[in-house]
């Protein structure tokens, strides 16, 4: 994939800031409405995640942004697994880890592969693209 130019590279953070805080707005009011979202783990976060993506691929239909929102979770995930380091781990434990791992990798894959075959690329711009690539494409190894 081409590098993306500095021009591009802040108008995508300006883009991601704008969807964070539509996103919290949307938070606060559904917790106005419903306490109860508090109570239910990782909950919050997850609709959080929904409501950036809502923001940022509006000319999306309900099934393409949900594609995009299994990835972006699969994404997490795998981001998460492989930077953790196997320092502390037993052998074992690090085996156990390392298959952990690769079936989110997998996983990772399937949701990618889900959400470029849906055809969603053809609908978005320029900086929705760029967001993709690098938001939901992208799997950050931290070494």
């Amino acid at each position: 994939m081409k590098e993306e130019d500095p021009g591009t590279r802040d108008d995508v953070e300006k883009l991601l800031r704008a969807a964070n805080h539509y996103a919290l707005e949307r938070i606060e009011l559904c917790l106005a409405e419903d306490e109860g979202l508090l109570a239910r783990p990782g909950h919050v976060a997850e609709v959080g995640f929904r409501f950036v993506n809502q923001y940022l691929f509006p000319n999306l239909e309900a099934d393409e942004l949900e594609a995009l929102n299994v990835l972006a979770l699969a994404r997490r995930k795998c981001e998460a697994a492989v930077n953790v380091a196997h320092v502390g781990m037993t052998l074992s434990e690090a085996i156990v880890h390392d298959r952990r791992v690769r079936k989110m990798e997998h996983a990772f894959l399937a949701a990618r592969d889900r959400a470029l075959r849906c055809g969603l690329t053809r609908k978005l711009t320029t900086i929705q693209r760029d967001v993709l690539r690098r938001e939901f494409l992208t799997v950050v190894f931290n070494g």
